[in-house]
């Protein structure tokens, strides 16, 4: 529970609660849990009978959160929201999320409240749960591991921006040396365990990154309008991106850019952006890896690829982290590099 709460309370500054909040609740450590369930196994006595493992404090479901974003140090605005407008949004992140923020039988459970007396537990198991305190919530926060190291991240992103500089800039021409530079890091961030675990396709996973693939697309399309009032000088930055394709086969373009894209969301979604999020939370962290992502591209000497970068960025980022996993972003970057290289190029 804890765990879920906090990622919806790092996602935004505003936290849309179930009806107006009131549900009766009594938060429980899991330790006390396992230690009721060992206490009842070695107890004869408890044969047959049944326990209400709850926490001692009776609070309403507002009280919770509140508790909760005062550990995690991030005030939240709630908003009390009907369950009946809650229950589509749930039934797209079980069908979209490896692990969702809230499944259908959770929202029923916090929809009715979850209370209990705690009277007979304490008596005949000797359970004396923790209380449900902002301070012992912090000591909890505190015991929870990061899945992506400061090394690690830190490290890739440096390697990044070396090898694509001298990609960019070096013999092999920009795309035969982005594919190498790219199939270098690819390699290296399939070693973190955090990228592994969230490369998990699905179909609804596949569907959404068609579907964000096109949205980011047609935002494209608006942003081009803007930029030839403001900017007519980013059609020939465009050009000379675009010359990168020449002198290859649409075949081997494809091929690699398939590797390329695999290799960009692994390393910046799935490290230096995750990263992010677990020490900035969602709106800084994304922000941050994207503003990493876009200083990779350095070694283009193009603004326009930088700024791209920076915007596409925290678009696939915020995918990332919404669907935990990866196949979403990967699948709408793939399909946006596809539009704008092959099908209906920009310039």
């Amino acid at each position: 529970m804890l765990a879920h709460l906090g990622k919806m309370i790092n996602a935004a500054p505003v936290f849309p609660i179930v009806n107006d909040g009131s549900s009766p609740m009594m938060p429980i450590h899991a330790g006390d849990v396992a230690a009721g369930v060992a206490a009842a196994l070695e107890r004869p006595a408890s044969a047959g009978k049944s326990y209400d493992l709850v926490g001692p404090d009776r609070m309403t479901l507002r009280d919770v959160v509140k508790r909760t974003s005062v550990a995690l140090g991030r005030p939240v605005w709630i908003v009390p929201t009907p369950v009946s407008l809650m229950r589509l949004p749930v039934r797209i992140m079980e069908a979209t999320m490896k692990q969702p923020l809230s499944t259908r039988a959770q929202l029923a459970m916090v929809a009715e409240g979850l209370p209990g007396d705690p009277g007979p537990a304490r008596a005949e198991l000797g359970i004396e749960a923790a209380p449900f305190t902002p301070e012992n919530l912090q000591t909890m926060v505190r015991g929870i591991p990061k899945e992506v190291s400061a090394p690690v991240a830190l490290g890739l992103t440096a390697a990044a921006v070396a090898l694509l500089t001298v990609a960019f800039r070096g013999p092999l021409g920009a795309w035969k040396g982005m594919t190498v530079a790219m199939g270098i890091l690819l390699a290296a961030s399939l070693a973190v365990r955090a990228v592994r675990t969230r490369l998990a396709p699905t179909l609804p996973r596949v569907a959404l990154g068609l579907v964000a693939g096109a949205v980011l697309y047609g935002l494209t399309r608006v942003a081009l309008v803007v930029l030839d009032a403001a900017w007519p000088g980013w059609i020939a930055q465009a050009r000379t991106v675009g010359a990168w394709k020449e002198g290859h086969s649409t075949g081997f373009l494809l091929t690699t850019l398939v590797m390329i894209v695999v290799a960009e969301e692994t390393l910046w979604r799935g490290v230096v952006s995750r990263f992010m999020v677990e020490r900035l939370g969602r709106v800084f962290g994304i922000v941050a890896g994207a503003a990493l992502y876009a200083a990779a591209h350095v070694g283009t000497m193009s603004p326009l690829l930088g700024v791209a970068a920076f915007a596409c960025g925290i678009f696939w980022g915020i995918l990332a982290d919404a669907s935990d996993d990866l196949t979403a972003p990967i699948v709408s970057h793939l399909a946006w590099d596809i539009m704008i290289m092959f099908v209906v190029p920009v310039v």
